[in-house]
């Protein structure tokens, strides 16, 4: 699979990502949310990741292996930001694969759909690539935690500076998270939908 390619100035606003947060229905939909957008994971390498990818210190997690038990040519180390470690603490399972889902992505496709977006894959890694341009990484830290063969392949997103900035603002609601199952199933419904479904046309489960 050939490296997305940055040229294109679409990235997702994380005032749209912040929707999708208060909105998903169960952790999966949070967790696959945040790997994706925040922490350099492609989509199609959510199915193969477990707890066990992740590296623990005094019972959070600091880093993440992706790619390395499947010997992928992407294979990496990504360190996971301080703000983002509380994320993944609340919304790890205890063991095992991360998803119970065989298509996490396309369920957030999915729920994204449903509150009038549309998240294609590659503006997954697009997005976060440009919140680490501009939050101050390096280009070469950039593509290295994204998997990426060179940071050439990097481009500049005129209007990315406000939206990393903003990216630093998600807030992830963690008191809640004790109501939000682990898995509500394949169809990725908002809350209020999914307690209260329209009766005639609209979406339906």
């Amino acid at each position: 699979m050939k490296n997305p390619c940055f040229t294109t100035p679409e990235i997702v606003a994380p005032s749209k990502l912040q929707v999708l947060v208060d909105r998903a229905p169960d952790k999966e939909l949070l967790l696959t949310l945040e790997l994706c957008f925040l922490n350099y994971v492609w989509p199609t390498e959510l199915p193969g990741l477990e707890v066990a990818d992740f590296i623990f210190d005094c019972g959070v997690p600091v880093r993440l292996s992706v790619g390395q038990r499947q010997l992928s040519r992407r294979a990496r180390m990504i360190p996971i930001n301080p703000t983002h470690r509380p994320v993944f603490r609340a919304l790890l399972p205890g063991s095992g694969p991360l998803f119970l889902s065989p298509r996490p992505y396309a369920r957030l496709r999915l729920l994204a759909t449903n509150l009038g977006m549309d998240l294609p894959p590659r503006i997954a890694l697009r997005s976060c690539v440009a919140y680490g341009w501009y939050s101050g990484l390096s280009a070469d830290e950039v593509a290295a935690r994204a998997g990426l063969a060179s940071p050439s392949r990097l481009k500049c997103v005129p209007y990315a500076m406000a939206a990393a900035k903003e990216s630093f603002r998600l807030d992830f609601n963690l008191r809640h998270y004790a109501r939000r199952p682990r898995y509500c199933g394949p169809g990725a419904l908002p809350l209020e939908l999914k307690a209260n479904p329209p009766r005639r046309g609209g979406i339906t489960q």
